[in-house]
């Protein structure tokens, strides 16, 4: 299923959204997870803002994202990331 496909299904047929990621943040979560995230996301600009974000376009992208998150919380207070 390719990225399109993803977010019809997800019933965001009509949202806003870049299959494009920015750079910085998928080599920071590369950095942190060690997973590549770009085929599990799309920058997605909700309510026809000009600031996105991440939007995970399955479940393997849910759990890397909340990996993420886990491992910036960890960073934040310190602690060592691997």
């Amino acid at each position: 299923m390719n990225k399109q496909n993803a977010m019809c299904a997800l019933g965001m047929r009509d949202a806003v959204y870049d299959y494009a990621l920015p750079q910085a943040w998928v080599d920071e979560v590369f950095q942190l997870t060690g997973i590549y995230p770009a085929p599990y996301f799309v920058w997605l600009y909700p309510n026809g803002s000009i600031w996105g974000r991440a939007y995970p376009i399955c479940e393997a992208g849910k759990e890397l994202l909340a990996n993420y998150a886990q491992r910036l919380t960890e960073k934040d207070r310190g602690l060592p990331v691997w």
